[in-house]
């Protein structure tokens, strides 16, 4: 069976979005994860990677880029949270998810939360959702579980499962890839021996609609960023957005 990489795929609405996610492998494929951009040309490369000119005047090596500012991070940071029980992984997976450059790339396993990404800005740019899968390195049984299939990624370590530390990580089932290297991911030959790749591209003129259509189904603002501020900016929306309502002719 030919599971790999297919052409890129166009969506034009969420119902076009599901069916193309319902049609991929899933007997070889332990789990899909999927990452949304509001530009199709942004690259599956970390925050970290793109401090080079930062690398260049002031730091030895990546690790010591990283590590700086991790620790100014640590130091800042413990006016908002409880910092007892944190491990060096939480303190990592933390300061990305509140967008500090690192070596982490962030996923989710939950397919409309990268579609709102990639659709929740930028609206004069085409956009897009990569969807990534890991092999399975047994169990590929007609039928099975869920737990079972997961149980089977093929290389340890290959995508990262945060604690559940904050609301964000939750609603927005996070999840990482973990890189040590400035080459995209899906450049990388070695990653590829336990994943393929699939890329949907979002045309700029529907991401107004499939905002909508999203919001509808409980994926908006104030549901994917917890917080006063989304809670504000979603009820903006509701009053200032507009968009096509479709009919049904009655029988």
């Amino acid at each position: 069976m030919d599971i790999g990489k297919k052409d890129d795929t166009q969506i034009n609405n969420v119902p076009e979005f599901v069916a193309h996610i319902a049609s991929f492998e899933r007997r070889h494929i332990a789990q899909w994860f999927f990452r949304g951009h509001a530009k199709n040309t942004f690259q599956l490369i970390p925050g970290l990677y793109r401090l080079e000119k930062v690398l260049n005047e002031s730091f030895s090596s990546w690790e010591d880029l990283e590590t700086s500012l991790l620790l100014s991070f640590k130091r800042e940071a413990v006016q908002f949270l409880d910092t007892s029980n944190l491990t060096d992984s939480d303190w990592l997976c933390l300061a990305q998810h509140h967008r500090l450059p690192t070596r982490l790339l962030d996923w989710t396993s939950n397919p409309l939360i990268s579609l709102y990404f990639a659709v929740e800005s930028e609206d004069n740019e085409d956009a897009d959702v990569w969807c990534l899968g890991g092999y399975s390195t047994n169990n590929c049984h007609p039928e099975g579980s869920f737990f079972s299939q997961r149980t089977t990624l093929v290389k340890e370590g290959f995508i990262h499962f945060p604690r559940h530390l904050d609301d964000r990580i939750v609603n927005q089932g996070g999840c990482f890839t973990v890189h040590n290297s400035p080459l995209p991911l899906n450049e990388q030959s070695d990653f590829k021996k336990y994943a393929i790749f699939n890329r949907i591209i979002i045309h700029k003129h529907s991401k107004n609609q499939i905002r909508a259509e999203l919001y509808d189904m409980g994926i908006h603002a104030s549901f994917i960023y917890p917080g006063l501020d989304s809670l504000a900016s979603r009820l903006v929306y509701e009053m200032t957005d507009t968009h096509f309502r479709p009919t049904c002719s009655p029988e």
